[in-house]
């Protein structure tokens, strides 16, 4: 399996969390929607972590030998396994703390952006990759 697969899950999250926050239905609703899309990623996460080669992926060139490179190795494998299992369940918690507050929603779609981003992190193939993650 090619190296496009981090680039899915990486986005993923990010691009459903903004779907979540954008669309204009009950919370109940967004609670089912972003929990999809935070297990999909999860077990999406999951198969990368024993399909997915040690091959670095550029995505893009800022400037020559400047790249936005994405790669698996082994502690961002850790450290992504550790993530992906947390998360979700961190997120069925947070459904009943955040139940009484006003602004659930807006928190809800950060939260399943939030992942898109820290999944990033670990699939940084350089510090420029990193700190672009890291600044979302």
């Amino acid at each position: 399996m090619s190296s496009w697969f981090l680039i899915i899950i990486s986005f993923l999250p990010i691009i459903g969390g903004m779907i979540v926050g954008f669309i204009n239905c009950p919370f109940k609703i967004k609670k089912i929607v972003s929990y999809i899309i935070v297990l999909t990623t999860t077990i999406l996460t999951w198969v990368s972590l024993f399909v997915v080669n040690k091959d670095s992926f550029i995505l893009f060139t800022i400037v020559k030998n400047y790249n936005i490179t994405l790669k698996l190795d082994s502690l961002g494998k850790v450290f992504a396994g550790m993530v992906s299992i947390l998360w979700p369940l961190a997120l069925l918690y947070s459904y009943g703390y955040m139940k009484h507050d006003e602004r659930k929603s807006s928190y809800n779609s950060f939260y399943v952006m939030t992942y898109g981003v820290v999944l990033g992190l670990a699939f940084s193939g350089n510090l420029l990759t990193m700190f672009v993650f890291y600044e979302m």
